[in-house]
């Protein structure tokens, strides 16, 4: 036999689909409704990709986590936070060829353990 399988479960209103290798399907428009949950496995990898765009949402929360790296690559980004912007790590570097820093409506706060070292190849202004 070749291990492919289609088993229709009445009883417990179940259908389970089995192929020892690849289930592929074709159509214009692939779409899953699940009233509850979805669920993806995947032994190895899992691969998206769109020709044009990609919309996530959640009315609440997104949790991504990575035993390694995570990689973000794009033209431009934009991050709109309504409320509170909290990063925590070991080491944190931003490098750009220009950096704009803008409190418009309280004090900023530059706050260091230890010393805080200005470095500029040309001159230092403070207003």
């Amino acid at each position: 036999p070749s291990g492919n399988e289609i088993h229709l479960d009445e009883k417990n209103k179940n259908m389970n689909f089995t192929s020892p290798e690849t289930v592929t399907f074709n159509c214009k428009n692939f779409i899953i409704n699940a009233s509850e949950g979805i669920t993806y496995n995947a032994g190895t990898d899992i691969v998206i990709i769109a020709d044009r765009n990609i919309t996530q949402r959640a009315e609440n929360d997104i949790n991504i986590s990575a035993a390694g790296n995570i990689n973000e690559h794009s033209n431009n980004r934009a991050e709109i936070i309504d409320k509170n912007f909290k990063r925590n790590s070991d080491i944190s570097n931003e490098v750009a060829s220009e950096v704009t820093i803008f409190s418009h409506t309280e004090n900023m706060t530059l706050q260091s353990g230890k010393e805080i070292k200005l470095n500029s190849t040309e001159k230092t202004n403070f207003f």
